[in-house]
This record gives C-alpha cells, sequence and structure tokens, in this order.
C-alpha cells in the first residue's frame, strides 16, 4: 500500500510499505491523517492525490522506488522521501530528491513520546476515488 498523512496542522506522511504496520500506526498517533493509495493507478492519478493531499513526506519501500520517482515526474510537491529497507542507504539508487534512510529515522528519534490528548472526533484516515470514477476525491 502507499499511505499518506496531511493536513494544514498534521504534515504528510504518505508510504509504499508491503504489509507494514509502523507507517499506518505512526499516523495515528502523532494526530496525522492516513491515506491509502491505490498503486494500480497511473502515475499522473497518483501523483493528483498526493499534491490534493498536500503530502510532504512520503515513505516508500525499496521495491516501489520506481513508482515514487514517476510521482516526482509529474512534479508532486513531496519534500521528503524516507526509503524503507533494510539496506544501507548508500546502497540505494534513486533519483528522489530529498531521501532519508527509515531506520536513520528512527534512530534520530527520541527515545520517549510524549502521547497527545486526541480528540476522538479527530480524523485518522481517508480514501480517495480514483481510477473508473475519474480524478480523485477525498
Amino acid at each position: 500500500c502507499f499511505l499518506l498523512a496531511t493536513t494544514e496542522s498534521n504534515p504528510a506522511i504518505p508510504t509504499g510499505a508491503w504489509g507494514s504496520l509502523w507507517p499506518s500506526w505512526g499516523p495515528s498517533v502523532s494526530q496525522e491523517l492516513m491515506l491509502q493509495m491505490n498503486l494500480r493507478l497511473a502515475p499522473v492519478a497518483l501523483a493528483y492525490v498526493t499534491d490534493h493531499a498536500e503530502a510532504s513526506i512520503v515513505l516508500v519501500d525499496e521495491s516501489l522506488l520506481p513508482v515514487a520517482e514517476a510521482l516526482v515526474e509529474q512534479g508532486v510537491g513531496v519534500k521528503t522521501w524516507v526509503v524503507m529497507t533494510d539496506k544501507p542507504l548508500s546502497e540505494i539508487s534513486t533519483t528522489l530528491p530529498g531521501v532519508v534512510h527509515w531506520e536513520d529515522a528512527l534512530t534520530a528519534a527520541e527515545s520517549t513520546f510524549d502521547w497527545p490528548m486526541i480528540d476522538e472526533t479527530s480524523a485518522y484516515s481517508a480514501c480517495y476515488t480514483t481510477g473508473t470514477t475519474g480524478t480523485g476525491t477525498a
């Protein structure tokens, strides 16, 4: 899946991660919004959803780097691409700008977390309708 998290007060964190719970758990405790994206869509549709959601950070599995690179070619406004892999970043070949290694990001994170009080009516996730229905809508 390819996940996004974003709003004005909640930074965007898209991720392409095959079955990983880490990227889907983080947004919920960080008051971010997660959007699941359909990787079978054309890059232009994925780029539309990414930009419409105002995604600024994308988590992407190494196996999905070609998909992420296609989004960059579409001109998405993502500032940081976090690559999820067991390999060192020096062994990853990508044209993505602003690349960060997932393990490096985890290592640099604080070891404690100040759990926020989250309003029970706040959004956790959202989905866009895309593909056969035309341009995506939230």
